[in-house]
């Protein structure tokens, strides 16, 4: 996730009344991503387990949208502990909701015997939840650096059906208003590429989106800062994501391949 090293926390007195305090965002500092403490560890499993409340309050409804959490309890949230599956940072938590088991499953052709790894959770897009020292962030997670399934499905909508980038374009007009931006973004070197969906012309998004390639992390995102009131409470935070999933949903069931269950 995209990380502004120079964002100033609101101080723990501001941040009494709200669900991810103070010491939370601290928690998730870039000048604390790479270590290993048992001070860190009780910290990053205190959000953690915040973040799990909150799964667990949206679970019913992103079911009912046809979205679906990781189906092993241990990767319900992403990784607290630094490892080579978040390049060694953990400057970012997050929940994501994307497809079921039974649909990866339905992805997997006879040929990828030796291949599974193309076909576990990470590598699929999914409207994501993340927790970072910049606030609180809502977004479709698109592809990871390498290997995604739908970078791979949306290159060949693009290639095969012309009109598919005015269906992608026109779901991006119904979210503006809302501060969303896309980063086409390379972890390792924190640089890359971003699109203001409010502030640019959706015209040329296809220009823009013409650089997401192998290597890059690819995501549209909106962040509400720390102190905003609309996360103030758990039951405030589970009431926007609501309404973010359903105003992402449209461009979600276009950008990721969603088979039959």
């Amino acid at each position: 996730m995209f990380i502004d090293d120079d964002y100033t926390i609101p101080s723990a007195e501001e941040l009494d009344s709200f669900y991810f305090t103070h010491q939370d965002y601290e928690t998730l500092l870039e000048s604390n991503a790479p270590l290993v403490t048992q001070e860190l560890r009780t910290k990053r499993n205190a959000i953690r387990n915040k973040l799990l409340d909150i799964h667990d309050k949206l679970e019913p409804y992103a079911k009912d949208l046809g979205l679906h959490s990781h189906w092993d309890d241990n990767h319900k949230i992403s990784q607290i502990e630094p490892s080579q599956f978040n390049y060694g940072r953990v400057n970012w938590m997050a929940v994501r909701f994307g497809k079921h088991r039974s649909q990866l499953d339905g992805l997997l052709p006879e040929r990828a015997y030796g291949e599974k790894e193309l076909y576990k959770f990470p590598k699929h897009g999914c409207i994501q939840l993340s927790v970072t020292q910049n606030g609180l962030s809502i977004g479709l997670f698109h592809a990871v650096r390498y290997d995604s399934w739908d970078r791979a499905y949306v290159a060949s909508k693009l290639e095969k059906t012309p009109n598919f980038i005015r269906t992608i374009t026109r779901h991006l007009k119904d979210i503006k208003g809302y501060g969303y931006m896309w980063f086409i973004h390379d972890p390792t070197t924190n640089r890359g590429f971003s699109f203001s969906i409010d502030d640019e012309s959706l015209d040329d998004f296809l220009d823009f989106y013409r650089n997401d390639a192998d290597g890059y992390e690819s995501f549209l995102t909106t962040t509400y800062k720390h102190n905003h009131e609309k996360i103030e409470t758990l039951d405030d935070i589970v009431n926007l994501i609501r309404f973010h999933m359903g105003l992402l949903l449209p461009l979600y069931k276009e950008m990721v391949q969603v088979p039959n269950q």
